[in-house]
């Protein structure tokens, strides 16, 4: 939201200290700051576009705080456009930069930025050197009035540019790319920036949380500049780390990324691309190759990623794995020690055995825990498809389905959806196994998706199933199907302290629905936070919440197109003060979920 509104009117900064000393004897002086951050708040509710009316920010500080962190709180370098070019050049400032909480970075930002540079493009090319020209001469003049030049040669080569491309008309600016060579390097678009991001990260004492997005690009000199001048700004106070690429790149960026005092960790091991295509059920010419890959990724991963995790045993109070990797994650599991002050985590990976071999690792890492563990959220990856047949297992075993609703015909997101829920149903059949009866016990927010295939007993020594039915299904009702049935009685292993559920992969008929609440029959006030799918949102529907979960404050409600009221949703729930986001069903069709506790807080 920053690159879009914009800096502060720089000469309402130049005269804050003199109209606070006027403003002294003002009665509004004497008010607290949390009471004109509450009137601040409302006037942006208020305002078009809940924009706070810049004119406001020079009544006095708490105003003008108040703006710059609404600015500048989230700041986000994916992509070089004016927004951005304003926003660095007012981060070049202690004063904005210091309200910076979150800071996320794109390496494609930097990478679009040296391939364009290089471009033969003219459009692109023009753009990016306009661009250029205006923030050297911007960037010049900011900090040559504070008295802090960049570098001594900005403003030469500055004047050189302008003086260049002001002489070169349009049609002979292609001999600009045979003259732009002999500049000094600072005047690429490429190092221009990298040095007014450094400038700017330097600025940001106060950052949190960092993120950074490789993915499959290369790591280049500009991006390890990036990684080495944040954990020089950031070694003091960075709370949570993102860390986005594969496991291979992960390697090499980990190395720039011990902070010392991280307690929230977020890694996404992303699908590497030098993998042969046999991983992903498509033929290979060089398997070998292939299998050295794979081996290559799992050595990265016990050599530099598990002891980078283990590192910050003691601090680590949130961890959070995505992945898309094909690399078997049986190996984290085991390698991972244990962390005395985890609260929380997340897993957004593979489920299934080509991905997760061995599903009793997982089961010990979360026994080992389970005192410490209050969130706990599984949000399964669909796995890839194996070839034509894929979905057959998932859907072929149910005879009386007719062609029509057979793999070959049934919807891609039905067929993934498939798929994924099977691979789920292997770890919900370990979780459900008796020795594990006190293993969600203490959980107070749990997400947990609906395996498709019903699961069977397990064998407490090597997880293997078993044909007979297990005892919770003994006592299924004749309207609930077996799979939800042995969710229901996961959910209920964490009833004695539950506080918020999420339900995934599974669109609830109303009967469906009245057996998960009746899970809180007699703790109605218990449940805050909910988040469903539910087949139709009727009046039904949203009575059955309303009346039976008396102390809910947060619904989140995934439900068919066009199937909603809103005036009827919110009425359901207008006596009470309960926020409610209703989400098109579209949304449930996604493997990375944005994760349903976050929507609502």
């Amino acid at each position: 939201m920053g690159s879009n509104i914009g800096p502060a009117p720089r000469q309402c900064l130049r005269r804050l200290g003199e109209m606070e000393t006027m403003a002294m004897y003002s009665p509004a002086c004497r008010l607290p700051d949390e009471l004109w951050h509450l009137i601040a708040s409302q006037l942006t509710r208020n305002s078009l576009n809940n924009h706070f009316p810049v004119e406001l920010i020079a009544v006095n500080r708490p105003l003008l705080t108040f703006y710059l962190s609404l600015v500048y709180s989230n700041v986000c370098w994916s992509r070089l456009d004016k927004g951005v070019i304003r926003q660095l050049i007012s981060l070049q400032s202690p004063v904005p930069a210091g309200h910076v909480k979150r800071l996320r970075i794109h390496a494609w930002f930097i990478d679009s930025i040296r391939a364009q540079d290089g471009s033969s493009a003219d459009r692109t090319r023009d753009t990016l050197w306009k661009l250029a020209s205006s923030f050297i001469t911007k960037l010049f003049a900011k900090n040559t009035a504070h008295g802090v030049p960049i570098t001594a040669t900005l403003e030469t080569i500055g004047a050189q540019y302008d003086k260049v491309f002001s002489q070169t008309s349009s049609s002979n600016r292609k001999s600009i790319s045979s003259k732009r060579f002999s500049f000094p390097r600072a005047i690429f678009p490429n190092e221009v920036i990298i040095t007014a991001m450094m400038t700017a990260m330097q600025h940001m004492h106060n950052l949190t949380t960092y993120s950074f997005e490789l993915r499959h690009l290369p790591l280049t000199n500009s991006n390890m500049r990036l990684l080495r001048a944040a954990r020089t700004s950031f070694a003091g106070n960075l709370r949570r780390l993102v860390l986005h690429t594969t496991i291979r790149r992960l390697a090499s960026v980990v190395a720039q990324a011990d902070f010392e005092f991280l307690d929230q960790l977020e890694l996404h091991f992303d699908y590497d691309v030098t993998v042969g295509q046999h991983a992903i059920g498509i033929s290979s010419t060089d398997d070998a190759k292939d299998q050295e890959h794979i081996e290559t990724e799992l050595y990265h991963l016990q050599t530099h990623v598990l002891p980078f995790i283990n590192a910050l045993r003691s601090n680590l109070h949130e961890l959070a794995i995505s992945s898309t990797s094909t690399v078997d994650l049986t190996a984290l599991f085991q390698g991972l020690d244990t962390f005395p002050n985890l609260r929380s985590l997340v897993l957004n990976i593979y489920f299934d055995e080509s991905h997760l071999s061995d599903a009793q690792p997982l089961v010990h890492f979360l026994t080992a825990h389970k005192t410490t563990l209050l969130h706990l959220e599984f949000k399964p990856v669909t796995p890839p498809s194996t070839g034509a047949t894929a979905g057959a297992t998932f859907y072929g075993n149910n005879r009386s389905n007719p062609p029509s609703t057979r793999p070959d015909n049934a919807p891609l997101a039905e067929v993934a959806e498939g798929r994924r829920r099977q691979s789920w149903a292997r770890i919900q059949t370990l979780l459900l196994a008796p020795a594990n009866e006190g293993l969600l016990r203490n959980l107070e927010s749990l997400t947990v998706p609906v395996s498709l295939l019903h699961t069977r007993n397990v064998d407490d020594s090597t997880g293997s199933t078993h044909g007979n039915p297990t005892s919770a299904s003994a006592s299924m009702p004749s309207n609930v199907t077996p799979t939800l049935w042995q969710t229901i009685s996961l959910i209920k292993r964490s009833l004695p302290s539950l506080t918020s559920l999420a339900i995934l992969d599974r669109k609830l008929s109303y009967a469906e629905l009245i057996h998960v609440l009746d899970i809180f029959s007699d703790k109605p006030f218990q449940l805050k936070t909910l988040y469903i799918e539910v087949l139709v949102m009727d009046s039904m529907l949203l009575k059955a919440l309303a009346t039976r979960l008396l102390g809910l404050k947060n619904l989140v409600v995934v439900h068919a197109a066009g199937g909603l009221d809103v005036v009827s949703a919110h009425s359901s729930f207008a006596c009470r003060a309960v926020q409610c986001i209703w989400l098109p069903a579209t949304y449930a069709h996604v493997d990375h979920y944005e994760s349903p506790h976050e929507l609502v807080y």
